[in-house]
C-alpha cells in the first residue's frame, strides 16, 4: 500500500528562544592574557613569518625549511588565523576592519582567516601593547577589550598550508596541471566581485610572468565567482613557487586523478563472454553517470545508454571506470547475469563524460577546466530529465583544506538548484602507513583515512564500502589471505567518517554503505591483490576480446549500488522530490556501522546499507507516513503524529523512526558551510493548543523576574519530551538525518492521546542580507511506526483511521472558526 500522507504542519507566528548563557569574565586574568598575546606575536615575528618572500634561483618549493621561503608575500601580506574562545560579535568583520585587516573566511570551529598588511600588524601590536599596560581598565571595552579577551590564539596560514596533499612538484624541465583556489571575497561588502576579479588577475599575472621564460606555462581557465575565485593552469617550478608564495591563494591542488583498479577476468566458466540472447530493454528512472566514457560497445549496455555527451568533446583515450560504474547503476547485481539468474530490466543510463585516461593509462584524469565542465555535465543531465546522478570520483588524499573545495561546493549548489539526488563515493586508500594485512582495521581509523573530496558534499549522499562474499579459490594463491575476514566487514581500502566538521557538530558521512569488494594480501610478495574473483564486485567492462564482464573493487563501485536502490524508489514513487527520496532511502537503512574495533569512533557509514524494499510499501505492523513541503526559515512547525491508541497500549517493543532531508544553500566563506539547519523534537501528552503556547515566544527570564504579570512556561519533563537518538545537537551538520525513539518494552503510555513532531529551522550565522535571500526551506519527512512485539497488529490501518479522524477534527475546527467570524 502507498505511504500515508501526514497532515500539513502548523507554523507558529513566533518561536521560543533558548536562553543564552552570558560570559561575565569572572576569573579571567587580563594581564596574563595580554602577555600571552604579545608573546605569540613576538614568536611569529622572530620565526620569520612576517618576512617578505625572497626570490632566488635556488629556492626549492618542496622544502618548507628553506630559509629563503617566508610566509609573507612580495607586498608583505600575511594571512593570519585568529582562534576565538567564542564567536566574535557580528561575525568579526567590524572588529577586523577596525584592525585594518580583511576578513577572508570563518569556520564553525571559531577560526577567522584575515589578510593583514605590515601596517595592520604593527597597529595590532600597538593595541596589544596598550592592552597589556592596564588590561583591567582598558579604554574601549566595546571594541578592543572584549575582542582581545576573546582571542584564543593567532597563527599564520603558511605556504605549507597552501600545498594540497595531491599536489606534485614538477622537475626542472617539466610542467604540471594545477587547480588554484583563492580566498573567497563573498564575505566582503558590495565590491566583492571587483575584489575577486582583481585577485584573480594578480595570480594570473604571477603565472604569465613565469610564462615569459617558458611557453609551456599557460592559464586554461579562471573563475571570478566571489565564493570560489580560482585559476586552472599548467605551471613549471618557477610559476608554482610564485603562486604558492602569494597570500591571496588558499590552496593549490593537482588535477583530480582517479587511479583505476586492475580488472580480473574469470576464464573458468567462460561466462564473461556471455552476451544477451535478445536486445536489452531499459526501463524506469534514468540514472546519470558523470565519469569516464561509458562503453556502449558492451552488448549489456547497448540500448541501455539512452544518451551520452562529453565535456569537453574529444577527450581522447578512456579507462574502464565509467563502464564499471554504469553497469552497476543500471543492473545492481551484475553477478546475477553471470550466474544465469533472473534479473530485472536495467535502468536507463545517461552518460556525461568529464574524465579521460591519463598519459600513463593507469588513471582517469579530469580535464583542465574540470569545474566548468562538471557544471556543464550536470546541466546537460538535467536537460535530459535526470534526477539521480552518480559521481564516483574522489581525490587521492583526505579532505584537509581550510574551506570546502570548489568541486564540493559546486556539487552542493547544483544538487539544490537542479533538484537532484547526487550519490558520491567516500574514496579509496592507495597506501597506508601500517601493514595492509596485520594493521587492518586500525589504519581505517587514522586521520589519513578520512573521506576524500568531493565525498564531503553536504547535500549529496556518500557511500563507503563493505565486503560481500568471501568465496575465492584459496588453492590458487596459498600464500595469500583476505584482508577482511568476514562478509559485511569494512573493505580494506574504504575511507571512513565522520567527515571534517567545520562547526561544533559532527558531519556524519558516509551516510550509506554498499558492497565494494575485498583484497587478498600475498605474504610472498608483501603486496595486496586488488581484483580477485570471489572477493571482488562483478561489473561490466569495455568489451575487449569478446569479454563483457570483469571483477573490480572500490568505493566507486559501492556508490552506484546505492543509486540503483534510489532509482527503484523513484520508480515506485515517481512524484517524490529528491529530498523525499533521500529521506526514504535513509529510513530503509540500518544503524551506524562502526569499524570492527570497539575503541574506534570512526565508521564505514552512519546509517548502514539501504534496503529500499523495506520502505516500498506501508502495511501490516508498520505504517510509513511522508510529507513534502516548505517551511519558513527561522520558524517552528508542528506536525501532528497519528499514533493509534492501540499502538500505545499494552507492553510491546515499539519504534518510532523519523527521517528528515532538506537542501539549504551553501557558502564556502561563512562560519557554517550550510545556511541553516532543522532540528526535530518529539512531544506527547499535550493538546495542540498547549504545544503552541509552549513553543511560541516566551518572555525572557530577566523580563519574567521583573514583571510578575508575565507568564514564562517552563519546558515539560522528559516523559512528555522523549529524546530521539542520536541527539539533535549531534545531527546539526547533516542535511539528511534519521532519529528514533525505541524501547524494547514500555516507554509508551495510553494516557498520551496527542503526539507531535516539532521542526525548528534555525539560520546558521549569516548577514541580514543573506537571511533575506533565504526566506524558506524545502524539506521532506518520512516517519515509520513499527510494533515489533505484535506483528499481527495492523498499525497501517489503525494509523490511516487516526489520520482520517485528525482531518475531520481539523475540518470541524475550521468550520466553527468560520461560523464565529461570520456571526
Amino acid at each position: 500500500m502507498d505511504h500515508l500522507k501526514l497532515t500539513d504542519p502548523l507554523p507558529l507566528t513566533s518561536r521560543r528562544a533558548d536562553p543564552v548563557p552570558s560570559r561575565d569574565g569572572t576569573g579571567f586574568d587580563h594581564s596574563a592574557h595580554a602577555t600571552t598575546l604579545r608573546g605569540v606575536l613576538e614568536g611569529l615575528a622572530s620565526g620569520g613569518a612576517f618576512t617578505r618572500r625572497v626570490e632566488t634561483a635556488t629556492t626549492d618549493p618542496q622544502d618548507d625549511d628553506d630559509e629563503t621561503i617566508a610566509d609573507a608575500d612580495d607586498l608583505g601580506r600575511v594571512v593570519l588565523k585568529f582562534s576565538g574562545r567564542g564567536h566574535f560579535k557580528d561575525g568579526g568583520r567590524a572588529m577586523f576592519n577596525k584592525w585594518a585587516m580583511q576578513l577572508l573566511a570563518i569556520t564553525g570551529g571559531r577560526e577567522y582567516f584575515v589578510l593583514s598588511s605590515e601596517d595592520a600588524r604593527s597597529a595590532f601590536e600597538e593595541i596589544v601593547d596598550e592592552y597589556g599596560v592596564d588590561p583591567d581598565s582598558y579604554a574601549d571595552e566595546g571594541v578592543w577589550g572584549a575582542a582581545l579577551e576573546n582571542v584564543n590564539g593567532i597563527s599564520v596560514y603558511s605556504r605549507a598550508d597552501r600545498v594540497g596533499d595531491d599536489l606534485t612538484f614538477p622537475d626542472d624541465d617539466e610542467t604540471t596541471l594545477v587547480e588554484i583556489s583563492l580566498w573567497p571575497t563573498s564575505i566582503a561588502a558590495a565590491n566583492a566581485g571587483r575584489v575577486a576579479a582583481a585577485r584573480v588577475d594578480e595570480v594570473v599575472a604571477e603565472i604569465e610572468a613565469a610564462a615569459e621564460a617558458n611557453p609551456a606555462v599557460t592559464v586554461f581557465a579562471t573563475d571570478l565567482g566571489t565564493d570560489n575565485p580560482g585559476v586552472r593552469a599548467r605551471v613549471d617550478r618557477v610559476a608554482l613557487e610564485r603562486v604558492l608564495g602569494n597570500s591571496l591563494v588558499e590552496r593549490v591542488s593537482g588535477p583530480l586523478r582517479l587511479p583505476v583498479a586492475p580488472l580480473a577476468d574469470d576464464d573458468g566458466g567462460r561466462s564473461e563472454y556471455t552476451a544477451p540472447s535478445e536486445p536489452v530493454i531499459a526501463r524506469g528512472e534514468p540514472i546519470g553517470i558523470i565519469d569516464d566514457l561509458v562503453s556502449e560497445a558492451n552488448p549489456w549496455l547497448d540500448g541501455v545508454v539512452i544518451a551520452s555527451a562529453s565535456f569537453p568533446q574529444n577527450l581522447g583515450h578512456f579507462t574502464a571506470h565509467g563502464t564499471q560504474v554504469a553497469g552497476i547503476a543500471a543492473y545492481g547485481d551484475v553477478g546475477a547475469i553471470m550466474r544465469g539468474e533472473a534479473f530485472d530490466a536495467p535502468h536507463p543510463i545517461v552518460a556525461a563524460r568529464v574524465l579521460r585516461a591519463s598519459d600513463d593509462g593507469i588513471a582517469a584524469q579530469a580535464a583542465e577546466s574540470f569545474p566548468e565542465y562538471l557544471e556543464q555535465a550536470f546541466r546537460w543531465l538535467h536537460d535530459q530529465h535526470v534526477r539521480i546522478v552518480v559521481c564516483s570520483f574522489n581525490r587521492t588524499a583526505p579532505e584537509s583544506g581550510a574551506l570546502p573545495s570548489e568541486t564540493t561546493a559546486l556539487i552542493d549548489r547544483l544538487a539544490r538548484e537542479l533538484g537532484m539526488v547526487v550519490v558520491g563515493s567516500a574514496g579509496n586508500l592507495s597506501a597506508v602507513e601500517a601493514h595492509w594485512l596485520d594493521g587492518y582495521p586500525g589504519y581505517l581509523a587514522a586521520a589519513d583515512s578520512r573521506i576524500a573530496e568531493p565525498g564531503n558534499a553536504a547535500l549529496a549522499v556518500t557511500v563507503g564500502s563493505v565486503v560481500g562474499e568471501i568465496a575465492y579459490d584459496s588453492n590458487a594463491t596459498p600464500t595469500a589471505f583476505p584482508i577482511t575476514k568476514t562478509a559485511g566487514g569494512a573493505s580494506p581500502f574504504t575511507r571512513t567518517g565522520p567527515a571534517v566538521a567545520r562547526n561544533d557538530h559532527p558531519h556524519h558521512k558516509p551516510e550509506f554503505q554498499a558492497v565494494g569488494g575485498n583484497w587478498l594480501f600475498d605474504r610472498a610478495t608483501e603486496q595486496p591483490e586488488t581484483a580477485v574473483p570471489g572477493l571482488s564486485v562483478v561489473t561490466l567492462r569495455p568489451s575487449t576480446g569478446g569479454r563483457h564482464f570483469a571483477y573490480a573493487t572500490g568505493t566507486s563501485l559501492a556508490a552506484p549500488f546505492v543509486a540503483h536502490e534510489i532509482a527503484r524508489l523513484a520508480d515506485r514513487y515517481p512524484q517524490a522530490t529528491p529530498n523525499l527520496l533521500r529521506a526514504l532511502t535513509a529510513l530503509s537503512a540500518g544503524t551506524t556501522d562502526k569499524l570492527p574495533n570497539p575503541h574506534s569512533t570512526r565508521y564505514v557509514s552512519f546509517y548502514g546499507a539501504p534496503q529500499v524494499d523495506r520502505v516500498m510499501e506501508s502495511g501490516g505492523n508498520t505504517a510509513i507516513m511522508t510529507y513534502e513541503g516548505v517551511l519558513a526559515t527561522n520558524s517552528v512547525n508542528i506536525v501532528a503524529l497519528p499514533v493509534p491508541d492501540e499502538f500505545a497500549a499494552d507492553a510491546s517493543a515499539r519504534r518510532l523512526r523519523v527521517a528528515l532531508a532538506y537542501d539549504p544553500p551553501v557558502h564556502r566563506s561563512r562560519r557554517n558551510y550550510t545556511a541553516g539547519h532543522i532540528d526535530i523534537d518529539f512531544v506527547r501528552g499535550h493538546s495542540l493548543e498547549e504545544v503552541v503556547a509552549m513553543y511560541e515566544r516566551q518572555p525572557s527570564m530577566k523580563a519574567a523576574e521583573a514583571d510578575p504579570t508575565l507568564v514564562r512556561l517552563e519546558l515539560w519533563p522528559k516523559k512528555e519530551r522523549p529524546d530521539l537518538t542520536p541527539g539533535k545537537q549531534q545531527m546539526q551538520s547533516n542535511t539528511l538525518t534519521v532519529r528514533e525513539y525505541f524501547r524494547p518494552e514500555g516507554g509508551w503510555y495510553e494516557e498520551h492521546e496527542h503526539y507531535f513532531l516539532l521542526l525548528t529551522h534555525t539560520h546558521n550565522p549569516r548577514t541580514q542580507e543573506q537571511r533575506s535571500k533565504y526566506p524558506s526551506q524545502a524539506f521532506a519527512l518520512a516517519v515509520e511506526l513499527t510494533d515489533l512485539g505484535r506483528p499481527d497488529l495492523d498499525v497501517h490501518a489503525l494509523t490511516a483511521a487516526k489520520l482520517r479522524d485528525q482531518a475531520q477534527q481539523s475540518a470541524d475546527s475550521t468550520a466553527r472558526a468560520t461560523g464565529r467570524s461570520r456571526g
